[in-house]
């Protein structure tokens, strides 16, 4: 037989464990709630880092499209007077479109691997951060070649699409439907592989270097200046980034611009395609197309990390 102080110890210890679970319910709550406004607090910034991405690049890609579009000999026609405000920023619709949903996904993908490595991987030396960046870096950039890999092959055979005096697409969606509806969906991951080495590199020099950059500009600037480290090691890393991943873009490409009916297997490999191209034209023609290709990294990439951080902060101040 319990006796009377038992009992009320049992009732005690009952109150407390009801309690304590309570407040363990309600932290893993906020925890989860936490981890939901953080991601869609990247998606949100992300997609607006990548708008601003494609207003300040669109002009660089035109200027860039005009010069490939015409002969050497012919280069001399295209003057000032061609290169309008309003022609600059022709076509950025699409692309606009397309950059909110693939920066969107890369800042949502990296912030949430940031969060589980942090949880999951204990480090207490320098090397940790530089870790965590290359790896989650490179998870987000396969990741993203999901999205990317499909709406650049649509992009690639508009640009170099051939039939006699007839272009074969009117605009990107018809491309995509008319791809598919032919050759079915899984054409449009054609080069996946490439982009998959591409996009992986690319991203883990891109977010290790500016982290670095961006410590190293703030020690030297000082605290006055807010936005300029960000917009310094933005545009120096992604202009970094592509001239280490630039040959693999450019092989990419081709394996992408072969043609969709007739190329057997053995012609798409990443191997076949570069080593025709060297033979063909020399390694330096790996390197082709590379100063227009970093000149314009340099604001689209310096203006998309600052932006994504600006908004990052204002979501963030106004979710507490």
């Amino acid at each position: 037989m319990t006796s009377r102080y038992d009992d009320e110890v049992r009732r005690r210890v009952t109150i407390h464990e009801h309690k304590l679970n309570k407040h363990v319910t309600s932290s893993n709550v906020y925890e989860e709630k936490t981890k939901s406004v953080s991601m869609i607090n990247d998606l949100m910034a992300g997609g607006i880092g990548g708008i601003a991405g494609i207003i300040v690049g669109h002009p660089f890609d035109s200027i860039k499209v005009r010069y490939q579009m015409v002969s050497p000999s012919n280069v001399t026609a295209l003057n000032v007077q061609q290169f309008t405000v309003s022609s600059l920023f022709r076509g950025i619709g699409a692309p606009i479109t397309t950059a909110a949903l693939v920066n969107a996904s890369v800042f949502m993908t990296y912030g949430a691997s940031s969060r589980v490595f942090d949880r999951y991987v204990k480090f207490d030396n320098s090397n940790s951060a530089l870790l965590k960046q290359v790896s989650c870096g490179s998870f987000t950039g396969i990741v993203s070649s999901f999205i990317v890999c499909p709406t650049e092959l649509v992009k690639v055979q508009m640009q170099t699409q051939i039939n006699g005096s007839e272009t074969l697409y009117r605009n990107s969606f018809h491309a995509a439907r008319s791809i598919v509806s032919d050759h079915g969906i899984h054409v449009l991951y054609r080069g996946f592989i490439a982009t998959c080495i591409r996009q992986s590199i690319g991203f883990g020099v891109y977010f290790a270097s500016y982290d670095r950059l961006k410590c190293h500009f703030k020690y030297q600037l000082g605290a006055k200046y807010s936005l300029l480290p960000s917009i310094l090691a933005g545009g120096i890393a992604g202009s970094f980034s592509w001239a280490v991943i630039y040959p693999m873009d450019l092989i990419k490409s081709r394996i992408q611009a072969l043609s969709l009916t007739t190329t057997s297997k053995t012609k798409l490999s990443i191997w076949n395609v570069a080593k025709n191209t060297i033979q063909q034209h020399g390694w330096k023609s790996l390197y082709r197309g590379l100063g227009i290709t970093v000149l314009r990294a340099f604001p689209v990439n310096g203006i998309i990390f600052p932006t994504y951080e600006l908004i990052l902060s204002i979501l963030s101040r106004d979710s507490r």
